[in-house]
């Protein structure tokens, strides 16, 4: 009894369709978030803070970047 041939390349792709998680980014307004990088999407969350906060009427202001806390000092006063 001889078995019918296999298209591998349609079997692949099945198994592929199968363990692919659904994206849940398609369609979605936000879907440009997605595709930025680790520090655009920081600088992104950053803005969307200062000016969310600045529309609810509280003083915004740039700080800047802090520096490690040295091993033997506490950051609390």
């Amino acid at each position: 009894m001889a078995s019918a041939p296999i298209n591998v390349v349609a079997l692949l792709q099945q198994i592929i369709r199968e363990h692919t998680p659904e994206n849940i980014w398609i369609d979605s307004p936000l879907i440009g978030y997605h595709v930025l990088g680790n520090t655009n999407r920081g600088e992104i969350g950053e803005d969307f803070i200062r000016r969310y906060l600045g529309n609810c009427g509280i003083k915004v202001e740039n700080g800047s970047r802090v520096c490690p806390v040295p091993p033997n000092e506490s950051p609390l006063p």
